[in-house]
């Protein structure tokens, strides 16, 4: 061998270089894996809240993305067809909703879809397949019922959440007998929080007039609160509300109605709170629900008479909110026999408390300058008392108490209550019911029912008739009082049954002469608005506070510039305190003492624009002295 040749060197294979300098970069400090980028599109589902094959309502489309797309997606990335796009909202980062309404009086399909391109993931890959859903609307003809149901834990399932706080255990679970087949919502309250919940994560599609819901809800006590509330994105909730009945124990049907839920909001969570405030101490109690519905638009129909219904606890339900000071478990409740017939009404519920142990109800009574009385069909179990009504407006101002017109009997009857000193530029938005105000009721309480309130029809006669009706607390009216032959301590006072409203007041002194009496007048010759009697028209009304049964009041009526043109009649008080009593001229009719023959008949081609009044009208030698009120003189039907 040459010792000068070299050996022949050694190959090295392509990977044993690549080796080499992975080791290398290694050592540099550059060996950290990088995941392959991120390069999968999006994809989105759509579905929508309608459990049918066809609704006759709005409809509630849930967009729901397969990863996180941040703000890429908007309202102007859906298209729609066969409906007006609503309400568009973004219920978390890869769940949106947005509420079509289909077109009126039509049948057809809502069309929702997202072509390819219209949103991105965080890495910025654009979606790259369409999306679509459709649904069947016909608004023809509304359903049977026309109730929406959203669940009932068979095939209509909710998302659930148990909220904790006590309420962990819930979930569906089989009903127990009584409230139908199959299975329900159980929350199950076992120590934790006086809130412990449990949460349904369901669209609830209000509008603006369909915002109550209801439910058959299974309790183990009586008697306690049952509140319900609805949530939104970002926490925009109700508030909790109470239960329109009284709970019972077992199944019964329960409502709730969200007078202050926006429909423009999404709420797609409802959160059960039975027996709030209240821990259920271990192993707890079971609360059933099932059958969740939302309730169909109430249509208030005028009856024949022109009156409008307001409520009658049926179908056209109240936001009910127990008052307190002895009236708390106010509620609706089946009507006792004899009202209404059939149904419910709205029970007043006074046990302890305060003399003014009260109930609300959350209804618009529109009044308007001739509708100023209201009426509805009471139940009390005891004759004689105080029957009070109050509205207010949700700043407080109110009409003060006004009591009913007429005298409570025991059992049903219908009462009215003109609320003359009512402003109907403000909105009364509450009815406060004080039956039998001014006492306390001893436990365990007396019960007062109340159904089919209604705001009565324009007045044929005083509201309409300029000056009348004369209720002493018209703006820019004075009225004057003469007395004569002993009544002449005559003036305007506060009422004696409370309240901010004046009236009439009569002092008779002893020992004046029988026919007594007080002229009430605004203008000359002592007149007053011209009284508008025609052939068929007679009839005059007044309120009146008697200090007892059987008292005879005399109403009279002239022609202010001529005393020889004069007609009147008397009345007959039938109870203690308020009633209104009816005068009829068409056939005038006196009581001894009666002096200088009968009456003279009226004469409706005459005016007659002066109204004298006598109270305790008595037989010569009787003791007519006291003090008498009087309100609201009217034409016809005050």
């Amino acid at each position: 061998m040459n010792q000068h040749q070299l050996p022949s060197a050694r190959p090295f294979s392509l990977a044993a270089i690549a080796l080499a300098a992975s080791l290398t970069l290694a050592a540099c400090g550059g060996g950290e894996v990088v995941p392959p980028p991120d390069t999968t599109p999006p994809t989105l589902a759509i579905t929508d809240n309608v459990p049918g094959a066809t609704t006759s309502g709005p409809v509630v489309f849930t967009f729901t993305f397969s990863e996180d797309v941040g703000s890429s997606f908007t309202a102007e990335d859906v298209v729609v067809t066969g409906g007006t796009a609503g309400a568009f909202a973004k219920v978390s980062a890869t769940v949106y909703t947005l509420s079509v309404t289909p077109a009126t009086n039509a049948a057809g399909s809502i069309m929702v879809s997202v072509a390819a391109g219209k949103f991105s993931d965080i890495a910025l890959n654009a979606n790259t397949a369409a999306a679509s859903a459709a649904q069947a609307y016909d608004t023809t003809t509304p359903p049977a019922s026309g109730d929406t149901v959203l669940l009932n834990f068979d095939d209509l399932l909710p998302i659930s959440a148990a909220g904790g706080e006590g309420g962990d255990g819930s979930g569906v679970a089989v009903a127990p007998v009584g409230g139908g087949s199959g299975n329900a919502y159980r929350v199950l309250r076992s120590g934790g929080q006086v809130y412990a919940l449990a949460v349904l994560e369901k669209v609830v599609p209000f509008t603006a007039d369909r915002k109550t819901l209801s439910a058959m809800v299974y309790s183990p006590t009586a008697g306690i609160p049952m509140p319900i509330k609805m949530e939104g994105a970002g926490g925009v909730n109700t508030g909790d509300v109470q239960a329109n009945q009284v709970v019972v124990v077992g199944w019964q049907t329960l409502t709730w109605t969200f007078s202050t839920a926006n429909p423009a909001t999404v709420y797609n969570k409802i959160v059960l709170l039975p027996n709030l405030g209240t821990v259920d101490a271990a192993p707890g109690k079971s609360y059933y629900f099932d059958d969740f519905k939302l309730k169909a638009a109430a249509v208030v129909t005028p009856p024949a008479t022109g009156a409008t219904l307001l409520l009658n606890f049926d179908d056209l339900l109240p936001i009910s909110a127990a008052g307190g000071e002895g009236g708390d478990a106010s509620g609706l409740a089946v009507a006792p026999a004899g009202g209404s017939g059939s149904g419910n009404a709205y029970r007043v519920l006074r046990s302890g408390g305060q003399v003014y142990a009260l109930a609300v109800l959350e209804k618009l009574v529109p009044l308007t300058a001739d509708r100023k009385s209201i009426s509805a069909l009471v139940h009390s179990p005891t004759a004689g008392i105080p029957m009070v009504i109050k509205l207010e407006t949700a700043t407080g101002a109110n009409t003060g108490d006004v009591q009913a017109n007429e005298t409570v009997v025991a059992g049903w009857q219908t009462l009215t209550w003109t609320f003359a000193s009512a402003n109907p530029a403000l909105t009364y938005n509450k009815i406060v019911l004080l039956p039998n105000l001014g006492t306390v009721d001893a436990a365990p309480g007396k019960s007062y029912y109340f159904d089919d309130v209604k705001l009565l029809a324009a007045s044929t006669g005083g509201s309409t008739v300029s000056g009348l009706p004369i209720t002493f607390d018209g703006a820019g009216v004075t009225y004057t009082f003469t007395g004569f032959e002993g009544a002449e301590n005559s003036t305007l006072a506060a009422d004696p049954a409370g309240g901010s409203n004046m009236v009439g007041k009569v002092v008779r002194a002893a020992g004046g002469p029988w026919y007594g009496g007080t002229t009430v007048s605004t203008g000359a010759n002592k007149s007053v608005a011209t009284l508008p009697f025609t052939a068929s028209a007679k009839t005059m009304k007044m309120r009146v506070y008697s200090p007892g049964a059987g008292m005879r009041v005399r109403m009279k009526v002239e022609k202010a510039s001529d005393t020889g043109v004069s007609c009147e009649t008397d009345a007959v008080t039938v109870g203690t305190g308020w009633e209104t009593l009816t005068f009829n001229f068409a056939n005038p009719g006196l009581a001894p003492p009666v002096t200088g023959g009968p009456t003279a008949a009226l004469n409706v081609a005459e005016t007659y624009n002066k109204v004298t009044v006598f109270f305790n009208v008595a037989a010569a030698g009787s003791n007519w002295a006291g003090t008498y009120y009087f309100d609201d003189i009217a034409f016809g039907t005050p």
